[in-house]
């Protein structure tokens, strides 16, 4: 919903898709042939477009050279809905973009497929595109700051007594060896 955009929230979700890690141009310096002077434009991912300076202080318009480029690493993800955490018959579908350490090796493991997480992140406007043109609708994406597995609870009670007989048989006697 609209009161959500640009605010941290939090999402129950199970990975339905996931990307390969990849760099993104996060910033880029453009230096002015005409007097040297360094101009800094932020990278928007969500556009998908190399920005440029529009003219330099000195009054030159067009013709930057790059200086300099930060590019981070980024993999795209999809999270559904927990269906039996909500009331919505229909489940719902979220894009996220997983950025800096989030993409580190020992953090991109909870997001394999179908595992279900927790995540807190920033949710931001995409504009939906038509040809070349932007249209008045809008889709999200999140931005995750921190993640972690939700655990799956077992359900002892649907164990009959023989099953936890059995199992308890099993555990005296892995003890024993």
């Amino acid at each position: 919903r609209k009161e959500h955009l640009n605010k941290i929230i939090c999402v129950d979700g199970r990975i339905t898709s996931f990307g390969s890690v990849r760099p993104i141009t996060m910033e880029t310096k453009f230096e002015c042939p005409s007097c040297g002077t360094i101009i800094t434009i932020v990278q928007n991912y969500i556009d998908a477009i190399i920005r440029e300076p529009l003219r330099c202080s000195c009054g030159r318009r067009g013709g930057f050279s790059v200086f300099e480029k930060i590019i981070i690493d980024a993999s795209f993800i999809q999270i559904e809905d927990l269906q039996e955490k909500t009331d919505n018959p229909h489940s719902q579908r979220i894009k996220a973009i997983l950025m800096k350490n989030m993409t580190s090796p020992e953090k991109i493991k909870i997001f394999a497929p179908g595992n279900e997480i927790r995540c807190f992140g920033l949710l931001k406007e995409v504009p939906v595109m038509k040809g070349n043109s932007k249209t008045v609708f809008l889709n999200w994406i999140l931005e995750i700051i921190s993640a972690e597995l939700i655990e799956k609870e077992i359900q002892t009670e649907a164990l009959s007594e023989d099953d936890k007989k059995r199992i308890k048989e099993l555990s005296e006697k892995i003890d024993k060896e």
